[in-house]
């Protein structure tokens, strides 16, 4: 645990710190794990929040924490020896907090960008599917497709049941190779990012969304909202679904990964190209 030192002088390659000893009773740290049982903690008051807005500051300190330790997952559960303890049991109440309640009723708090319960419940998302668990208890079109695929998408449920089965539609005929070697390569899960789902007044989200190394940004548009050329500037005009074609674009631009690892793949695409 450190904390600045105000009177270091800039360094061209690092800032200078004062290291705290932990151990010292005159210290103040707090555990990485606390730090995350903190969070889902804040989650779980926003959906008893009835002025949210007033505590925004809370919960985005709680997503932005959240956000930075789940990005480290691995290596914090590898290091830290409190670490799977806390993440166990934060995906317990993670678990509650997105689980609607016999009746069907979900978060009594409505989350948006502004009072930022929607990228502070999309990290509860991100923590039960870093543990291998179901991110939506509460929507089985989501749920299938991270199972089957292991696409998370983070839309705060944005999509129609229609539009989910467009999209689990078109990964269903992505082959295995390229999902595990180009979309998905060295990553748990890919995240679909709906970022502008998460805006506030027109400013982005500034927490980083996804947690792993893959993830992908698509326009906030339902199936069927608009129509493009598909093919735009090529002699091959094809007008597709603006949503599905965004998606094609954004995917195949991770088959890139698995080209650059196959030399020959390599070498056929530099003719292609030439």
């Amino acid at each position: 645990c450190s904390s600045p030192n105000p009177n270091h002088k800039d360094h061209d390659n690092w800032a200078v710190y004062d290291v705290v000893n932990c151990d010292d009773p005159d210290s103040e740290c707090i555990a990485t794990a606390t730090i995350l049982l903190d969070g889902v903690r804040a989650a779980r008051d926003f959906c008893a929040d009835p002025n949210p807005e007033s505590s925004a500051e809370k919960y985005e300190t709680a997503a932005r924490n959240l956000s930075d330790i789940l990005s480290a997952y691995t290596e914090l559960i590898a290091q830290d020896p409190e670490m799977e303890a806390a993440a166990s049991e934060a995906a317990i109440i993670a678990r509650d907090v997105l689980t609607p309640n016999e009746t069907g009723e979900k978060c009594s708090t409505e989350a948006n960008g502004c009072n930022r319960g929607m990228v502070l419940l999309h990290q509860l998302r991100n923590l039960l599917a870093l543990r291998d668990l179901d991110p939506f208890p509460d929507s089985t079109p989501h749920r299938a497709l991270f199972e089957e695929h292991g696409v998370l998408i983070a839309d705060g449920l944005f999509f129609t049941p229609g539009t989910m089965e467009a999209v689990h539609s078109y990964f269903d005929a992505v082959p295995d190779h390229l999902m595990i070697e180009g979309v998905r390569r060295d990553a748990p899960f890919v995240t679909m990012q709906v970022k502008d789902e998460f805006k506030c007044n027109g400013v982005a989200e500034e927490i980083e969304i996804s947690v792993t190394a893959r993830g992908f940004n698509v326009f906030r548009v339902q199936l069927g909202d608009n129509a493009e050329d598909a093919f735009g500037g090529t002699s091959f005009p094809f007008i597709g679904d603006l949503l599905m074609t965004v998606t094609r674009h954004e995917v195949a631009h991770q088959f890139d990964r698995f080209v650059a690892n196959d030399d020959d793949l390599q070498m056929m695409k530099q003719t292609y190209t030439s």
